[in-house]
């Protein structure tokens, strides 16, 4: 025997309990509504490691704490 229902506040309603008596054993399996279906010829066949390294360039002079990086950027000076 089949039923479908629903969740409802984290409790599983049946559309029609009326075959359901009390004590009843019963197993629950979950049924996608709208399945995508995924064309295998379409799907990414890359990862993140098959990106080439690149380079930033040198660096111009080295940083503490006291540089305003961002602020010498701004104004045009690096």
């Amino acid at each position: 025997m089949y039923l479908e229902g629903i969740v409802h506040n984290g409790v599983i309603v049946p559309d029609d309990a009326s075959d359901l008596t009390e004590g009843s054993r019963v197993r629950v399996a979950l049924t996608p509504i709208h399945t995508a279906q995924i064309d295998p010829n379409t799907r990414s066949k890359h990862s993140i490691l098959d990106i080439q390294p690149v380079s930033l360039g040198s660096i111009l002079c080295p940083l503490d704490i006291e540089e305003d990086l961002l602020g010498e950027m701004l104004d045009g000076r690096a």
